[in-house]
């Protein structure tokens, strides 16, 4: 019985002594991997695993042995056990206190990669990481979670001009400032995230729709201010989506809703604009035409190549513009724009202009006296891959490139103006001529589009419009003589009657377009077109 009791007692020791030293041996380790102490370490792994052993080695002979004999084997082990526990925890001992604060610079070194985990290096804000933990905590209504109302999304609009103009050093004081002025509206009725780029998101905490389209309003406002990199001024804008936190949905949901409605609110040019069931339908029939158009191409079915005449003030087809048409056997005719806005997103834009090229190249070649317009993007001319393309079509057609005007909306002229430079003089060298169309629309400064091989003036339709509307052609003529006195031709767009037809012609502009001389449609219908017109003149 006193054995039994002995055996007992002297197994609760070994167990004790057991849980110190692999403690200390767990910390040991901790000090090793982390701080790199590695003779301190080395001593105190290799003392206390020696213990963890023999205490084991004695727990094993305690469980398994009865009789004398083997009392007698686990008596001299535990002495020696115990010898060199006792020296273990000696050492230990005068050791512990540096590794009690080893091992608090270790958790304080944990704690400190898990908060440089979930922030933004450039900002501070936090991270996407820090974003989805935060709108997942909200979703399942954790005690620390905060109030999240609503999520919006805000994407930087020409942005990339910035970067590519500036360079990146210059893009990422921009992005500081930005953070700062957004941090300025938000305060404590919002909290900011940099998701990346030039995209952040923001969580609106406990707020109505009333007051979190203030807080958005007022961020897109100080935004649009301009900033000052260095010596050099610079403009962006920005478009914010927003989303109700609705916890019936996941919260990649909730992202997926506000990142749709930030792109709406690019699209449409509106700004601000929040999330509602039409969008998801129309993002929907939008993923479907995407594979049409593709389909379409791939099986070179359903597309197709029209013209609008071009006439000068003499009643002259002087020229024609080729346009793309594409028509879907379920969803019908789709609109010019809404087709070049899928190929765009779908990298088919390449694809419709060539294919557009190669359509009129042919239908005018024949034609010696009439100019082809076709409408480029500036994104296509920086590819250089592109514009081979389209002189070896042109060339495989017959149409000699003096008799093709590149137009390009002013908008691009506006974003990448540097970088067209080299581009645009090597097609100007080709024979190629170069316009700006839907000139008035943006701001772009007709003098220094003149320095950069611009020779061609096409209006946007607004500025015949308001001379309408206003009864004043004032800004009209001005805009036809600045344009006249830098030696550039002069287009009015948008002629829908008589009235708009003398509005351009009183004003100088030299050629006109419009649906006044008929719709698109092919070349061989021009010439009736020009007999109606010449009937109408007559009467």
């Amino acid at each position: 019985m006193t054995n039994t009791k002995s055996n007992t007692n002297l197994l609760y020791t070994l167990h004790y002594v057991d849980a110190i030293n692999s403690d200390f041996v767990r910390r040991a380790y901790a000090v090793d991997m982390v701080l790199e102490q590695r003779s301190l370490a080395s001593l105190l792994v290799f003392a206390g695993s020696a213990m963890v052993a023999l205490t084991g080695v004695a727990q094993a002979v305690l469980f398994s042995s009865t009789d004398a004999f083997a009392a007698g084997i686990w008596a001299q082990l535990i002495i020696m056990c115990g010898t060199s526990s006792c020296a273990t925890i000696f050492v230990l001992g005068l050791l512990h206190n540096d590794l009690d604060k080893y091992y608090a610079q270790i958790l304080e070194r944990e704690e400190e990669a898990q908060i440089e985990a979930r922030r933004d290096e450039l900002t501070g804000f936090g991270n996407r990481k820090a974003l989805i933990e935060c709108l997942s905590d909200a979703r399942s209504d954790l005690p620390t979670a905060e109030p999240v109302s609503y999520l919006g999304i805000m994407d930087l609009d020409h942005f990339k001009n910035i970067n590519d103009t500036l360079g990146h050093e210059a893009g990422d004081a921009l992005l500081k400032q930005v953070a700062e002025r957004i941090q300025a509206v938000a305060k404590s009725k919002a909290k900011v995230y940099r998701l990346g780029g030039d995209e952040f998101a923001v969580t609106f905490l406990s707020c109505k729709l009333k007051e979190v389209l203030r807080i958005c309003s007022e961020i897109r406002s100080r935004i649009l201010d301009e900033f000052l990199i260095g010596q050099t001024q610079a403009l962006v804008g920005c478009s914010i989506g927003i989303a109700k936190t609705d916890k019936r949905y996941q919260e990649s949901e909730w992202l997926r809703r506000a990142d749709m409605a930030m792109y709406k609110a690019k699209n449409g040019g509106v700004g601000i604009a929040f999330f509602d069931k039409s969008m998801e339908l129309e993002a929907k029939r939008k993923t479907e035409l995407s594979l049409r158009l593709t389909r379409a191409f791939e099986e070179k079915e359903n597309l197709s190549a029209k013209y609008q005449a071009i006439f000068s003030t003499d009643k002259r087809i002087v020229a024609v513009e080729a346009l793309f048409r594409w028509f879907d056997p379920d969803f019908g005719m789709i609109a010019t724009d809404e087709a070049i806005k899928i190929a765009r997103q779908n990298r088919l834009l390449d694809q419709i202009s060539l294919f557009v090229a190669e359509k009129a190249a042919a239908a005018v070649s024949e034609s010696a006296d009439l100019a082809l317009c076709l409408n480029v993007e500036a994104i296509q001319l920086l590819d250089e891959n592109f514009t081979r393309q389209l002189d070896a079509l042109l060339l495989e057609n017959g149409l000699d490139p003096i008799r093709v005007q590149l137009e390009i909306g002013e908008a691009d002229f506006v974003e990448y103006t540097d970088q067209l430079v080299l581009p645009l003089s090597r097609l100007v060298e080709k024979g190629f001529t170069i316009a700006v169309d839907n000139f008035g629309s943006s701001n772009a400064s007709l003098t220094h589009l003149k320095k950069i091989g611009v020779k061609a003036v096409k209006f946007d339709p607004s500025i015949l419009q308001h001379a309408r509307e206003s009864n004043n052609p004032t800004v009209l003529k001005a805009k036809t003589n600045l344009a006249k006195s830098l030696d550039m031709a002069v287009t009015c767009k948008g002629i829908s009657d008589k009235v708009d037809e003398d509005l351009a012609m009183s004003a100088g502009c030299e050629c006109l377009q419009g649906f006044y001389y008929g719709r698109p449609d092919a070349i061989s219908s021009f010439t009736t077109h020009l007999e109606t017109i010449n009937s109408m003149a007559a009467a």
